[in-house]
């Protein structure tokens, strides 16, 4: 089972404060456009499986084998089943 990260960074400055906290949401819908689909797909599914989110992802109907090729190198590149559908 994956481990959930969570981290937390403060900082501090003369213009002031800032906090920010990083915990995964859980499952996210992505519903891609046609254009640019392997670039959508990697500026949306890449931080968010980082994330430690799950990706359930409708691709565009005019270029399905971009999702599916897509699953296929996150697969061999070790991701859990499921993480990626």
């Amino acid at each position: 089972m994956p481990r959930i990260v969570r981290w937390r960074f403060e900082l501090n400055s003369v213009m002031g404060d800032a906090h920010i906290e990083c915990s995964p949401i859980g499952v996210l819908i992505g519903i891609q456009p046609w254009n640019y689909p392997y670039y959508q797909l990697a500026r949306f599914v890449a931080p968010n499986l980082m994330a430690g989110n799950v990706i359930l992802l409708k691709h565009a109907p005019g270029v399905p084998q971009c999702a599916l090729a897509f699953e296929r190198i996150l697969i061999e590149a070790g991701l859990p089943a499921g993480a990626y559908t």
